[in-house]
């Protein structure tokens, strides 16, 4: 039955929530029993191994339904977690996120302690990573970490500190990001992991921009740029692009700065990355503040600023208003600059960018001086 209803949705005749409520009917007749749940999971976790992240959300839907009506929780768990992996790559975030604390808080209320646990935290650990969220991805990240050193499973526990290492760097905890990055490329290194081992260089690099060592940061990232284009890693290699902007705007190199942003800003484009193409932006404005080049600079950070809220990437939003204070204190407008402040750090508290915070408060210091 469950192979003709997926047949069905495979070939339009029948909608993921119509199939739903089939099986739900044959499960509630007594139709399916824990067996074909078990099934159902199987397909979506080789599915989602094999790349095919529709068909893996779709088996695991059915599993949902069918385990909801066997009152089987670790199963639902199993399947929730499965169907919130494929939708990290295939829907929103929300979503995501919402299957992922749904299999989470089931797995939590049974005491189960396997790989599937583990990998709904790191599924969680990621999403809160990339919206800025750095305590509960930290939270997150270190819970799997757990779980699968429990498991013997090394090249996981690398993954988690890849994320710990990028949480720490963005927490200005400078030392101790890149102890925890350099021990994961390590490990990566060890299991021929090359594009892993070259995105913790990346981060390592962006490490070294902070802390002004240009020619090491520049370094690493022409080491990792070669394993991505090597390995057709087309977003780090917008990443590598950009960040080496970054360095080459604190070199003083502008002119390099501007035409390495619009080849990152063009890649990002190709890939339909929104954000980043602001991030692009916005990072394009601070090299024309550098240049002392103005006019252009309040519609990059409005457009940029109107997409980061729009996607609730709070902290890349309150970059754009502290850049926007810098400008408002040079043009002699301190109560516009202090009202903007105001608004920035404490996101960047909230959020754990304690160095950005501090950042804040100095420019106040000198805006209301």
């Amino acid at each position: 039955m469950l192979d003709l209803v997926a047949e069905r949705v495979a070939v339009g005749q029948l909608t993921l929530d119509g199939a739903g409520e089939e099986v739900g009917a044959a499960a509630r007749r007594g139709e399916l029993t824990g067996e074909d749940a078990a099934r159902a999971i199987d397909r979506a976790r080789d599915a989602l191994q094999a790349g095919e992240l529709r068909e893996a959300g779709m088996w695991a839907t059915l599993a949902i339904v069918i385990t909801s009506h066997l009152s089987d929780p670790l199963s639902t768990a199993r399947a929730f977690t499965l169907l919130g992996l494929a939708e990290l790559g295939s829907a929103s975030p929300e979503e995501a996120a919402r299957s992922l604390e749904r299999a989470v808080s089931l797995f939590e209320s049974t005491g189960y302690r396997g790989v599937e646990r583990a990998n709904g935290y790191y599924g969680l650990a990621q999403l809160r990573s990339e919206r800025g969220q750095l305590d509960e991805a930290i939270d997150f990240a270190a819970a799997a970490s757990l779980i699968y050193e429990e498991h013997g499973l090394g090249d996981d526990v690398a993954n988690c500190r890849y994320l710990l290492g990028q949480a720490r760097y963005a927490q200005g905890r400078l030392e101790e990001a890149a102890d925890i990055l350099t021990g994961a490329a390590r490990v990566f290194a060890l299991h021929d992991r090359r594009v892993e081992a070259a995105r913790c260089h990346y981060v390592l690099a962006q490490v070294a921009i902070e802390r002004e060592q240009w020619d090491e940061a520049a370094d690493l990232l022409k080491r990792a740029q070669m394993t991505f284009g090597e390995n057709g890693v087309v977003v780090y290699q917008a990443h590598g692009y950009f960040t080496l902007a970054q360095v080459r705007h604190n070199q003083g190199r502008l002119a390099e700065a501007r035409a390495l942003l619009s080849r990152a800003e063009a890649l990002y484009a190709e890939l339909g990355l929104t954000v980043d193409v602001h991030r692009c932006r916005y990072s394009l404005a601070q090299v024309y503040y550098s240049q002392g080049t103005v006019e252009e600079i309040p519609v990059l950070l409005a457009q940029a600023e109107a997409i980061f809220r729009h996607h609730h990437f709070r902290v890349d939003a309150a970059r754009c208003r502290y850049l926007k204070a810098l400008l408002a204190r040079d043009q002699g407008r301190p109560s516009e600059a202090a009202a903007l402040l105001a608004v920035a750090e404490p996101v960047f508290l909230k959020e754990g960018y304690t160095a950005e915070a501090a950042r804040c408060r100095e420019l106040l210091a000198e805006t209301i001086a």
